[in-house]
């Protein structure tokens, strides 16, 4: 009797936590922006997008890559001496890190929203989802999916109900007490990864982690260049058109199905693989899972993105285009985003710096003759698409003349 069928049976059964916290991470924030619509109205919920999206930039901004030396001593073929220093250099970094993003983080939604009690809030918010990210980048690359997988669902829950609940209760602090919700779901999820003995003790540690934070200064401009990329159509709706950010957000994080499901069903699974530099760009195009999970993924980003607006209160769906626009965005950076780490892990950092500075300075400059031309955000986004397309080759070009160097 053959056991296969069972071995697979077995698979399924360990990973159904993974697959379920996948979800729940993709859904959590599109289902919040669209129950503070329906329960607190459009403003509402294009603020809490903002925060979302200034969440996300302050932790590129805040993101030096320090854990990139613990990895490659942790994960890699062979063991190094002094990981626990270097761990502990890691994590007093992103102490620091977080400390220095801070200010100005207040500063800005101070800024913009008059409010500096949501600010505050927000700074906090900020905090807790880099412990987040930090710890589960850290749990991907130890192979603990199911713990991985837990652990997003119980903050999804935890922030989805408590967001709902704050908005259908609350009238005037209904924002706060959002994001208040939003922090503690990862608190609870995450804040038993936070341990004294990794925090730095004395200002001769904090000395030590500043000056990794200088060591890594190409990785600090990197990651805020990468990020600046993944979000560029999010941060061009906010700046052109505020009240609209709730409802792209929805869209785009419905749409970004694509790259969800090739990070699951393809990069995941081979972190070790590129870290080691077993895996080539050929391989990658030439692999019909990957070309399977592209396209059944687009198809139903496109659905799920459909629906969606569908439900959208507030909001007539005159812009039809940005459907298609978003899709060819969305397949761009799920393919940018294998390619991206194959040149990360084999040592090209500079080469991809420049890669990437190139492309965010060209696509500012279009944005900006686009603006100058007094047109709106929807062409905005239409350029980006064809510039995420241009990256896609541009990457490809520099694995072929960077790679090993």
């Amino acid at each position: 009797m053959r056991c296969a069928p069972t071995m697979t049976i077995s698979k399924l059964r360990s990973e159904w936590a993974y697959v379920s916290g996948r979800v729940a991470a993709l859904a959590s924030r599109p289902l919040m922006l669209l129950a503070i619509n329906h329960l607190g109205g459009n403003e509402l919920a294009s603020t809490v997008a903002v925060v979302f999206l200034v969440a996300m930039l302050a932790m590129a901004v805040s993101a030096f890559d320090t854990h990139r030396h613990f990895y490659q001593s942790f994960f890699g073929h062979r063991p190094v001496r002094g990981v626990r220093d270097r761990y502990r250099s890691y994590c007093a970094a992103t102490a620091l890190q977080i400390a220095m993003v801070i200010p100005l983080l207040i500063g800005f939604i101070t800024y913009r929203f008059n409010d500096t009690l949501l600010a505050l809030l927000v700074a906090g918010y900020f905090a807790s989802e880099r412990l987040a990210d930090e710890s589960q980048r850290f749990l991907i690359f130890g192979r603990r999916r199911q713990e991985w997988g837990w652990r997003i669902m119980g903050k999804a829950v935890i922030q989805l109900f408590g967001v709902t609940a704050s908005v259908a209760l609350v009238d005037s602090y209904a924002a706060h007490l959002s994001v208040v919700c939003l922090l503690v779901g990862n608190l609870v999820a995450y804040g038993s990864k936070v341990f004294k003995r990794h925090l730095p003790a004395s200002l001769k540690d904090w000395g030590k982690a500043f000056q990794t934070c200088l060591q890594q200064r190409l990785f600090w401009l990197l990651s805020m260049i990468t990020t600046a990329i993944l979000y560029l159509d999010r941060v061009v709706v906010m700046s052109f058109q505020q009240s609209d950010m709730a409802a792209y957000t929805i869209l785009v994080s419905s749409m970004a199905i694509i790259q969800n499901a090739v990070d699951y069903f393809f990069v995941s699974i081979r972190r070790r693989d590129i870290l080691q530099g077993q895996l080539s760009l050929r391989g990658v195009f030439l692999n019909r899972g990957f070309c399977l999970t592209l396209g059944i993924s687009a198809l139903a980003g496109c659905a799920v993105s459909w629906g969606m607006l569908r439900l959208y209160h507030g909001l007539e769906i005159k812009h039809i285009g940005l459907i298609p626009i978003s899709l060819v965005s969305q397949i761009a950076l799920a393919i940018t985003m294998v390619m991206r780490e194959i040149i990360y892990w084999n040592h090209s950092i500079s080469s991809l710096t420049i890669l990437e500075g190139g492309f965010i300075v060209s696509a500012f400059v279009g944005f900006y003759l686009i603006h100058l031309g007094g047109f709106g955000y929807e062409a905005a986004l239409g350029v980006t698409s064809l510039l995420l397309t241009f990256r896609v080759f541009l990457m490809a070009w520099g694995i072929s003349r960077f790679k090993n160097k």
